[in-house]
């Protein structure tokens, strides 16, 4: 049940973030509407690694659980970190005269496939930071 539970916010938190993403078209206006995208993202996992620490300071949660916290947030972090660098190759070429178009189509999904993959892992730390919640 729980892993049912789990994949549907994941997969809300998916869908949430495509949409931002496919709402922000193509050429300069993709890469800012990406790059903002990204940054509620990280705003979104700093709220939840507070509410993590809150838990923690009032002795809410355990070592082994926050362990565990710690294990998402690095996973999603790397993750985070893998869209931004994979936004930055994308605007790096972008507007290169000698970049295709198959090129550029390439490092788009590259960016895609990480946004999806970073929805995945924030869908994980939330989780399992609303699931710690529910039990205090």
């Amino acid at each position: 049940m729980k892993t049912i539970m789990r994949r549907k916010v994941q997969l809300c938190c998916a869908v949430i973030m495509l949409l931002m993403i496919a709402g922000c078209g193509a050429g300069a206006n993709y890469s800012n509407q990406t790059a903002k995208s990204l940054a509620i993202s990280k705003g979104a996992y700093e709220f939840n690694m507070e509410t993590a620490n809150s838990l923690r300071n009032q002795g809410l949660i355990s070592d082994s659980q926050k362990a565990k916290i710690v294990k998402y947030a690095n996973i999603y972090m790397k993750a985070h970190n893998e869209a931004v660098d994979a936004l930055a190759d994308y605007v790096e070429v972008k507007d290169l005269p000698e970049t295709t178009p198959e090129e550029l189509a390439a490092k788009k999904q590259a960016v895609e496939d990480l946004y999806i993959s970073l929805a995945v892992k924030s869908a994980d730390l939330v989780g399992y930071i609303r699931q710690l919640r529910r039990n205090d």
